[in-house]
């Protein structure tokens, strides 16, 4: 097998195929992540019907589409379309990437459309509450570590992650950044 084709055991309409990659298509990781995510929503369609077909792939798709956030929709669907053209099923991944969101669909009166799922708030920082707790916490059980990443991490921004990468010198600290991958992240001094 050549080097731009990379060897994957996934499961199609009928059970589990043999799948090759071609990196040129899409970037292979991201293909590789779509193929994994739709291969666990298959086995939970197969779970809730008996058996993976194209019309209980949509069908679950329309009935999971109210728990979910419009754009993981679309991302499921699109993971799915990307498995289904892998696996060689074409014609059907065409049929999958023309189903609408049912709570987002413009064609649909407002009154048909189903309610869409809010964004749950993220956590920007640690409460002050929290923080106390977790310091008590710590002085109570003598975990000296634990209260100095907390210090660290509260004064000066960084990731946890990123803790084990800190190099002090003089007034200096040098961070080495957690998110970096080939194209993305730096590294930052403090």
């Amino acid at each position: 097998m050549s080097e731009s084709k990379q060897d994957l055991w996934k499961v199609g309409f009928y059970g589990i195929i043999n799948i090759e990659i071609e990196n040129n298509e899409m970037e292979s990781k991201t293909k590789e992540e779509y193929i994994r995510q739709a291969n666990a929503y298959l086995k939970t369609v197969e779970k809730r019907k008996g058996k993976i077909t194209r019309l209980a792939i949509q069908q679950c798709l329309l009935a999971d589409a109210p728990n979910w956030r419009p754009s993981y929709f679309t991302k499921m669907r699109r993971a799915i379309v990307v498995q289904q053209t892998a696996a060689g099923y074409k014609k059907y991944a065409k049929e999958i990437e023309k189903i609408k969101n049912p709570c987002t669909n413009e064609l649909l009166p407002d009154f048909e459309k189903l309610p869409i799922k809010k964004k749950k708030p993220k956590m920007k920082h640690v409460r002050e509450a929290d923080e106390k707790a977790l310091i008590d916490y710590f002085k109570k059980t003598e975990n000296i570590e634990c209260r100095a990443a907390m210090y660290i991490v509260k004064n000066l921004g960084v990731r946890p992650e990123e803790l084990k990468g800190l190099v002090v010198t003089g007034n200096t600290v040098n961070v080495i950044g957690a998110k970096k991958n080939d194209n993305r992240g730096l590294d930052r001094k403090i």
